[in-house]
């Protein structure tokens, strides 16, 4: 129960605060590039918000989801009792109960990525996260909150694999005192490192899941961005739903290697600020919640507990 709170209060938090560059992400992956900017415009003071309401609300239903399944698949691995301390865990289990759970993540994260999206990249003063899933709702039901699915889970799967791999790893290597210093710096880590793992497949879940705003009978159909709308769909064909194969190839054909990494400057910034401060509030709270399984480094492990096995 301590994972889950610790990791929703986490997850909710990195969201908020890493809104506004994640909007810049997500408009410069569907083509969003304005004169005289290398980025995307903010139309208003709160278009920096835009499609937060979904994220803060899933990603901690995610997070949570994510971190509970990585600890009890970790503990399986290990063949470890449950709630006990794993002081050095193999990083092939690390990575192996992270794409676990990041898989399972898919029933969370696929909806709530297609309403962040979509919402992000709406031009309309009044769109909202509860107005795209409403017109998801209306033109699609459940089955168009998972279009884009299979690339979403292949994303998490791996992202999250490798995420906590990293964050493991790299604990690991500092072999830093502090705590609260070693969170922030592993957690900023291990998020570049995820990020740069699945960038493009990122990039791609991103056009599918856009895509359909154009000529598909969406109820805010023609409110798309007009830079991005210039982009989308890629293959030139209005109305027909591409796959994530076809947006691949669209992507190279038209904009060549580049266009697999649009915004990942952005991404990479974000990707440290918001990961250190989700790591180092999780371990803080966990700290806090359930000290029997988390311990002290100084107190708990002696330094022969405190390395990694591969």
């Amino acid at each position: 129960m301590s994972d889950f709170i610790a990791s929703s209060i986490a997850g909710a938090a990195a969201i908020i605060l890493g809104n506004p560059v994640d909007v810049i992400k997500v408009r410069l992956q569907t083509g969003a590039r304005f004169v005289g900017s290398t980025t995307a415009a903010f139309e208003t003071w709160t278009s920096p918000f835009k499609g937060a309401a979904a994220p803060v609300l899933g990603h901690s239903a995610l997070a949570a989801l994510l971190f509970v399944g990585y600890n009890r698949s970790l503990e399986y691995l290990e063949s470890t009792p449950y709630n006990q301390p794993i002081p050095h865990p193999s990083l092939t289990n690390v990575w192996i109960a992270g794409a676990v759970s990041g898989l399972a993540c898919f029933v969370v994260s696929a909806p709530t990525e297609i309403i962040k999206c979509r919402a992000q990249v709406y031009d309309h003063r009044y769109t909202s996260s509860w107005k795209v899933m409403g017109d998801i709702w209306r033109t699609t039901g459940v089955r168009g909150f998972y279009h884009g699915g299979v690339v979403t889970g292949l994303r998490d799967s791996i992202g999250f694999g490798w995420y906590f791999w990293a964050y493991e790893a790299s604990k690991k290597m500092m072999g830093l005192e502090s705590e609260t210093v070693t969170s922030l710096v592993a957690g900023g880590i291990a998020g570049c490192v995820t990020w740069a793992s699945i960038y493009p497949l990122d990039v791609i879940k991103t056009r599918v899941q856009t895509q359909t705003q154009m000529g598909m009978g969406m109820g805010m159909q023609g409110q798309l961005l007009p830079c991005a709308q210039q982009q989308m769909p890629l293959l030139g064909v209005r109305g027909v739903s591409q796959g994530a194969w076809e947006h691949a190839k669209g992507i190279y054909r038209t904009e060549g290697m580049r266009g697999y990494f649009a915004g990942f400057w952005w991404c990479m910034g974000r990707s440290f600020f918001v990961n250190a401060v989700q790591w180092a509030l999780y371990e803080y709270l966990m700290r806090k919640l359930n000290p029997a399984r988390t311990g002290s480094k100084d107190e708990t492990f002696g330094p022969q507990d405190q390395g990694y096995n591969l």
